[in-house]
């Protein structure tokens, strides 16, 4: 399928036997939907979801009689602007939410013009002056990223902190204010959420292409940052951020010096084509020898993918203002010792590369936040020195070889670490299940496609610090799962979320006892039992503190045994019963479960 804003006879090229279907702008009605559907923050777009949400009913309450009149002569003159183009009103939308209502007129006042065939470009640049100068930046490095993509957060938040884009605020990570800058930018319309991932963050996104276009030109303009197909430049002393785009070809020549080059991101054949690259026919093809590297003193963030790529010259030791390192070439299987000496380094990401080992000297960087790699043998060395390791989010590739060893839960000197998260098959072999764990301060803990087991599971319940705990798809092999009574004593969230194989879930009288909130997702048929005092009645003081639970996306129902139990008449008054995957979405932000609910739908 082709979008294209083309006319019949120039779309009818591509081909000439289908007849193209031409889409037509909104009406007024349906435009108004829509607009109150980004203002007011509904979760779908019927009429009656948008005008009996309780952001429109709050604002309404807030009208006096003349401002409701106003408010419809809004709607009147958003239809005017936008002619009924959906993009156009989703980000005049996102500019106007910005903003108090009485505000609202002067900003449509700006975009009354007779010129509608540049109406979008007027809006964008009004949306984009309005940004807070600490977006405005993040916004335009959108321009570096390829177009038409899905696009992983995790990724543009790292590029975004090794540039120094985010401003530190007290209490909070870097990825967390990443984090509200992208909700911030999807907020205001400028970029579209696509996915949210197991805690309810912003996962993946894209961007509009004809706002992607308005993000390169701007970026041009302002000569934050260039876009090209190859390296020749006509004047390369003056680019500071660079992004090469080819994927037709994974070696371009790039002799060139850049002498006040701040970041270089390409992206290149080899990416694109995956796994054909490693079986074509590469004679006569050149290794490129990255020499523009030690020629660009001043580099901060190098991203390459797909180039072909041998080996790293050993003179990017020198590089000491250097934040942000990936090489993602299949052609890389080594790297040099010296960069143990970028004292700097935030993140190195050589994941599709063969590396293997790296140098012992790299993970005592103190400014170290992020690896990845695929199946690096230096791992355990380099556990026994992160001490200070606060965060961990571990993933095995999808190899029946490859898994996280069981050793990381008994035997590192993890001490700190408060946030473990495992994704992938933990090793079991070879292992003493009854080693004592060294995880004194873990209090969330998730783990997805684990395959773990009940004895694995009461160990961890001795975790004395937990207090989240989030069990997703293939976490748990079999098909009952008890929590004892000295189980998870600390824990106040718990999550369960598609473990297809658990058909029956029992809670001993003394487990659990602090917890507050359930969530359950994703099951066809589940059987709690609440079990008493050796055979005796649950009793009624079970889970005194439970205050919600959260069911969703169910095929079948919930059977509470004995049906008589305290717990069963609570978990009945407290229970929503949704099919929306956005409550469960919420539900995973940990401490914020009830607020999330409501903040969820604002992005």
């Amino acid at each position: 399928m082709i979008i294209t804003r083309l006319e019949d006879k120039e779309a009818a090229y591509a081909d000439p036997k289908v007849s193209p279907l031409r889409l037509s702008y909104l009406n007024e009605h349906e435009s108004k939907v829509l607009f109150c559907h980004k203002v007011f923050g509904s979760k779908s777009q019927s009429h009656n979801s948008v005008f009996g949400s309780k952001f429109y009913t709050a604002i309404k309450a807030l009208l006096r009689n003349e401002e409701e009149e106003n408010l419809e002569m809004v709607y009147n003159q958003v239809f005017e602007i936008t002619e009924g183009l959906p993009l156009a009103i989703v980000v005049l939308a996102g500019l106007l939410r910005a903003k108090s209502f009485t505000e609202w007129d002067k900003v449509l006042s700006q975009l009354r013009t007779n010129e509608k065939s540049k109406q979008v470009k007027r809006i964008l640049a009004l949306c984009f002056d309005d940004l807070p100068s600490r977006l405005k930046s993040c916004f335009l490095y959108f321009a570096g990223m390829p177009e038409n993509l899905i696009y992983n957060t995790n990724y543009i938040v790292r590029l975004w902190v090794s540039e120094g884009f985010l401003k530190p605020k007290k209490g909070k990570t870097m990825e967390d204010i990443g984090q509200s800058y992208l909700k911030e930018l999807i907020s205001r319309g400028m970029i579209n959420l696509v996915r949210k991932d197991p805690s309810g963050g912003v996962w993946l996104v894209t961007i509009h292409d004809r706002v992607h276009a308005f993000a390169q030109s701007e970026a041009y303009e302002e000569s934050f940052l260039e876009v090209h197909d190859n390296a020749d430049l006509l004047m390369p002393n003056s680019v500071r951020r660079l992004c090469l785009h080819n994927y037709m070809q994974s070696h371009v020549p790039m002799d060139t010096s850049f002498p006040k080059l701040r970041s270089i991101l390409c992206d290149f054949a080899e990416e694109r084509t995956g796994n054909s690259v490693k079986n074509r026919d590469h004679n006569g093809l050149r290794y490129h020898g990255l020499q523009f590297i030690p020629r660009s003193k001043f580099l901060r963030v190098i991203d390459l993918r797909g180039m072909r790529i041998k080996k790293v010259p050993r003179e990017i030791g020198d590089m000491v203002h250097i934040r942000y390192l990936g090489i993602r070439s299949h052609s890389l299987v080594d790297l040099p010792s010296s960069i143990g000496r970028l004292i700097n380094l935030q993140t190195l990401d050589i994941e599709s590369s063969h590396v293997k080992v790296i140098t012992p000297t790299f993970w005592e960087i103190a400014t170290l936040r992020h690896v990845m790699g695929n199946k690096l043998n230096s791992l355990a060395d380099a556990f026994k020195k992160l001490e200070s390791l606060l965060h961990l989010h571990l993933a095995a590739a999808e190899s029946a070889d490859d898994k996280i060893p069981f050793q990381l839960l008994t035997k590192f000197t993890l001490q700190r670490v408060q946030v473990l998260e495992l994704y992938g098959a933990i090793d079991m072999s070879n292992t003493d299940i009854d080693e004592r764990y060294v995880l004194p301060n873990l209090n969330r803990l998730v783990l997805k496609g684990s395959v773990v087991n009940q004895t694995f599971m009461n160990r961890i319940g001795e975790l004395p610090s937990l207090k989240e705990l989030v069990l997703c798809e293939n976490s748990y092999t079999e098909s009952k799962l008890m929590f004892s009574d000295s189980g998870f004593n600390s824990v106040t969230n718990l999550v369960m979320a598609d473990m297809e194989n658990l058909v029956e879930w029992t809670i001993r009288p003394m487990s659990i006892p602090m917890i507050r909130r359930i969530a359950l997702s994703g099951f066809s048929n589940l059987k709690i039992k609440l079990e008493g005092h050796k055979g005796a009645e649950c009793p009624k003081d079970l889970m005194v503190n439970l205050e919600e639970v959260v069911v969703c996306n169910m095929t079948g129902d919930i059977l509470i045994e004995p049906a008589d139990s305290g717990f069963s008449e609570k978990i009945n008054k407290v229970a929503i019963r949704t099919k929306s995957e956005d409550i469960m979405d919420a539900t995973l932000r940990a401490g914020r479960w009830r607020e999330s609910m409501v903040a969820g739908n604002m992005f």
